[in-house]
Formats: structure tokens, sequence, C-alpha cells
């Protein structure tokens, strides 16, 4: 456990506990050729009626890329903590849908989501008609990324200089001036946000044409397409307006993985899923590690 739980290097457990790196080696192995599945975890978490008394009811969903093509996407109640999580090949509508629906059958009472925004999340939650937020911290970051520390042109500094507020409302009042604001920025750069640049498509030899500041029309264009889900927590109350309960977690995950390099795909996964068990329910008996398919 405290190799898993604590990022202990195999060394150091072999001095601690006298015993080769060998040795601990293929008991760790043994270990990882089990796995404590999700419905396992919510099942378990479930006979917690404390725990279950303290669902806010707003559902946090993000996923963090391990490798090329896995995903862990995790499910996150703002006062609860995790309750469920998913390893996949995309962040899909259909999957997200589907792990909505099991937690709601299961007695989770949806208020809401909060996620980064991608369409998959947001049409997710949606077919479940719940409120959205959009994660600020991920919409000030992307912006940041487009716009650059020093932009050159004014509308790029005009926006950047926008986006410091956005984490700053607290009251409707203040999300409709901030509205304003940007529409009247966006009147004031428009013919500058669509200036266009005509090429020669080196493949076909035709003329073509692209948006010439495309980096600025993708950061107005992202406000435009998530003004309407970026205020939604001043409507609910104790809705969260981030999903940096999750960015934490991930970021302590991502750096035990890198502690265990060398772990095949199917070892890493029940690695990350092992860490999220023992991180709940950190007291589980040996004979319940040997045994992890709890009932």
């Amino acid at each position: 456990m405290e190799w898993i739980l604590h990022t202990l290097t195999l060394k150091y457990l072999s001095q601690k506990n006298n015993v080769s790196t060998v040795t601990l080696s293929t008991r760790f192995q043994k270990f990882l050729a089990q796995l404590p599945t999700a419905l396992e975890y919510l099942k378990r978490l479930s006979q917690n009626n404390k725990i279950k008394n303290q669902c806010s009811g707003f559902l946090l969903i993000d996923g963090d890329w391990f490798g090329r093509k896995r995903v862990l996407i995790v499910y996150k109640d703002s006062q609860a903590g995790i309750l469920f999580w998913r390893f996949a090949d995309g962040e899909y509508k259909a999957q997200v849908k589907q792990d909505i629906e099991y937690l709601k059958d299961k007695g989770y009472p949806l208020k809401g989501t909060v996620s980064d925004g991608k369409n998959s999340l947001v049409n997710a939650a949606k077919s479940h008609q719940v409120p959205v937020q959009r994660c600020l911290v991920h919409i000030q970051m992307r912006l940041k990324s487009l716009l650059t520390q020093n932009p050159q042109s004014a509308a790029g500094k005009q926006l950047k200089e926008w986006s410091y507020s956005v984490n700053k409302i607290s009251n409707q009042y203040e999300a409709k001036i901030l509205l304003l604001w940007f529409i009247r920025l966006y009147k004031r750069h428009k013919d500058f946000i669509k200036e266009k640049t005509n090429y020669i498509d080196p493949k076909t030899d035709k003329k073509r044409w692209w948006y010439t500041h495309k980096n600025v029309r993708k950061a107005y264009r992202l406000i435009a397409n998530s003004f309407g889900q970026m205020f939604t927590y001043l409507r609910f109350k104790n809705m969260p307006k981030d999903t940096n309960g999750l960015e934490g977690f991930f970021s302590q995950l991502d750096t035990k993985i890198s502690r265990h390099r060398g772990l095949k795909q199917p070892k890493k996964e029940n690695l990350i899923a092992w860490l999220l068990y023992l991180k709940r329910f950190p007291k589980t008996t040996q004979k319940e590690v040997k045994n992890p398919h709890l009932t």
C-alpha cells in the first residue's frame, strides 16, 4: 500500500523492510494483476450513509490522458469526493452519458455538472437536462495559450485584459457588465478578427484562404461560444465554477505514475485503480487486497 499511496521507491522499501527489490517487484506485479473496479468502489461507497449524505449533486467531470490512446475519466462530487471512474479510448458522449445515468440509478442526486467544456462532456450532461458550468480556469488557460504572454495586436491585448476579470465575477450584474464589455471589444475589432489571407495550396495549386489572425479569432470565438455556460454557478448555490478539485488529483496522479515508469498499459491502469481505491479506503485489510472484488 505504501508503494502505491505514498510514491515510495522499491529501493527505499527494500531497505526499510529488509527485502530485496527483486522480491518486492515480484510481489507488486502479483498485486497489480488484480483490479478493484470502479463498480465495486461505488458499491462500497454507497454503503456509507455518511458519504451519501455529503453529496452536493454537482458533478465534476474531467479526463487525464496517460499513454497515447488511453484516458482516465473521473467523476467527482464537489463535496463527497471521487465517486466513479472509467478507462477509455476517448472522452465520448455515449460513455459519459451512460456513466452519469449509472450514478443516478445508484441514487446520486444530480443537480449539475462542471467540465472543461469539451462537446462530449457538455452534451452528455445536457442529455440529462441539468445545468452545465464550464471551468473558468480552463477558459483562462486557453485564452492565455492563444493570446500568448505578450499579444501584439490591440484585439489580443484588450481581450487579455478582459480575461483577468473572468474568475472574479460574484453576481449577475457583474456578469452582464463583462458580457457588454466583450461585445464592445468584438465590434471594435470585428474587421481585424475576420481579416483573411489568400494562399496557393501546394498540393492542388488552387487558390485558397484562411483567417490571418487565427489565434486571436479562436480566442474571441471561445468566449462567444462559452459565455452561456460561464456563469451558471451564479444561479445555483454551492455550484463550483471550476474543476480544480480534479486538476489537483490529476497532478498528483501524473507524479505517482512517473515514479512507476516502465509499467505496461494494463498494469498502469491497475495501479491507478488501486490508487483511487486505497485513497478512499486506506484501511483496506490484507484479505481485501488479496480479494479486491468486494461484496
